[in-house]
């Protein structure tokens, strides 16, 4: 008889590892000036610089967690 932890009614947590990683600050900073750069009119608009930022993020290998208020900050540092 083999008993696990889970017979047991104990609950095994393992740690989550992801397959790419979050990108660094410095790519953030540099992807919203290169998307404000390209079209002025979308630092207007926060929720779609994030999308943008967003859809770089995986095209880069990147796992798409991008804060709203990382981006935001940027903006009002311009």
């Amino acid at each position: 008889m083999v008993v696990t932890p889970e017979a047991l009614g104990q609950v095994v947590w393992k740690a989550r590892v992801y397959k790419s990683p979050t990108p660094p600050k410095e790519w953030v900073e540099k992807t919203v000036r290169s998307l404000v750069r390209s079209d002025p009119g979308v630092a207007k608009n926060p929720t779609e610089l994030l999308r943008l930022v967003r859809v770089e993020a995986k095209k880069s290998n990147y796992r798409p967690i991008i804060p709203p208020a990382q981006v935001e900050a940027l903006l009002r540092k311009k």
